[in-house]
């Protein structure tokens, strides 16, 4: 997993134009940035939130980001914003009738009329002039980070218009379902969802491309007479390949939204275990919580999912699978931990998806212990002195300290037999029946 991100803004109460201050922290990530007439404003990727940024000298068009820079044209300049909000011009405006304009790679794809113009950053230089295959009215416009198109939206009939920036062919499509006169703000976010603001009621339309007809709107309350928006570069959290695509979650940077403390360590739920022969399995782990919409925590124990709401201020979430199997064979399993904004539509272990944070762990299996079993003891031999001291005592033995020695000493062993001598032997054996034989004689 990347190491902990630190993204903060410098928010100033007003601007004065001028050489440009090194800025210390991007201008943004993950979300976009919108003018309202001449205020500054960080919204986040899902159009919840904003910060006020600045105070701008002037009102901008054609805003795009490059570089930790936004890059626009205003009164006739071409104009860098940084970190801090402060305006800097880099020069002559390079297409002075531009005011759609947005960012792919280091293009700046500018709006002149019906025509389609590139400039190369940093160096402002044109690279090419694309003729469109028909005449838009678009406020603003923006790229589709999932096709490299961009898309904008035509106002009365409201109409989602694409363009082609290779060809310059343009397609629309009618959107019933979004009512309004003046677009004057469009930004893509990294999961295909167009939000345009609808200057006269402060409404920002959030229209996902891959089906317009699920458009929705927040009532964001940012009306202007001048808008332009720009989408912010984007941030990621990842995990591991697992049978698929790697996970990755946008990180959030308008409040805080991660497992544990932070975005960046692994620090939601140190050291989990589980018995080997569990049959369901329940575990808290540590979140934060500090953007106004809840979260949702979803969690998968190899194969098998569990969820649970994380609301707005919430610091630990539960999770319960209630039907756990742990194989025999195995020393560890994997838990995949993910931390979602808002209640996605899809929740899986692969792919991307919005907001919090992405963390991983090895559980380790507690395996049941043996009953400890201790040997036989060996039978005790009897001592000598035992087996004397159970003998009673007789009556001549003195009871002083060294008869009592003497009566416990073992009997001796008797004396082995003595054998005669081979002669003698032989002379025995002819006594006997000798003496037997003169015996017989004198009866």
């Amino acid at each position: 997993m990347p190491g902990a991100w630190t993204l903060a803004l410098a928010l100033t109460a007003g601007v004065v134009a001028g050489p440009t201050t090194p800025a210390a922290e991007p201008l943004c990530r993950n979300g976009f940035l919108l003018t309202q007439d001449k205020a500054l404003l960080r919204f986040d990727e899902n159009a919840h939130g904003y910060a006020k940024l600045a105070e701008l000298p002037k009102p901008v068009n054609a805003l795009g980001y490059f570089a930790d820079l936004g890059y626009a044209i205003s009164g006739g300049q071409t104009v860098t914003i940084d970190g801090s909000g402060h305006v800097n011009s880099v020069g002559p405006a390079v297409v002075p009738g531009a005011y759609a304009g947005a960012v792919a790679g280091s293009d700046w794809l500018l709006l002149d009329g019906s025509t389609l113009v590139d400039v190369r950053l940093p160096a402002l230089t044109v690279a090419r002039r694309v003729q469109l295959s028909d005449q838009i009215d678009l406020g603003d416009w923006a790229v589709n980070p999932l096709d490299g198109a961009l898309y904008g939206l035509a106002a009365g009939p409201s109409r989602l218009v694409r363009v082609d920036p290779a060809t310059g062919a343009v397609s629309a499509a009618a959107l019933p379902t979004v009512d309004g006169v003046a677009f004057g703000a469009v930004s893509i976010s990294a999961f295909g969802v167009l939000m345009a603001l609808e200057n006269s009621s402060g409404r920002i339309y959030r229209i996902p491309l891959t089906d317009p007809s699920q458009a929705s709107f927040i009532e964001a309350g940012v009306q202007a007479y001048h808008a332009d928006a720009t989408a912010c570069p984007i941030l990621w959290d990842y995990g591991s390949s697992e049978n698929g695509e790697a996970p990755r979650n946008t990180v959030t940077t308008m409040g805080v939204l991660s497992l544990g403390g932070s975005v960046g360590a692994d620090d939601g739920l140190p050291a989990p275990t589980i018995a080997a022969d569990a049959t369901s399995w329940r575990v808290t782990v540590a979140v934060r919580n500090t953007t106004p919409e809840p979260a949702l925590l979803a969690g998968w124990l190899g194969d098998a999912r569990a969820t649970a709401e994380v609301p707005s201020g919430a610091e630990s979430a539960v999770l319960s699978w209630p039907r756990v199997s742990v194989p025999r064979t195995a020393r560890s399993l994997r838990l995949l931990l993910r931390l979602y904004a808002g209640s996605p539509a899809v929740v899986q272990p692969t792919g991307s998806a919005s907001g919090g944070e992405v963390e991983e762990y090895a559980v380790s299996i507690r395996w049941p212990q043996p009953i400890p079993h201790d040997p036989p003891s060996p039978p005790v031999q009897p001592s000598p002195s035992t087996v004397a001291s159970s003998l009673p005592p007789s009556p001549s033995q003195s009871s002083s300290p060294v008869a009592l020695a003497a009566v416990r000493r073992p009997p001796a062993p008797p004396a082995p037999k003595r054998k005669l001598p081979l002669t003698l032997t032989f002379f025995a054996g002819l006594l006997v029946p000798a003496i037997t034989l003169a015996a017989r004689v004198r009866r």
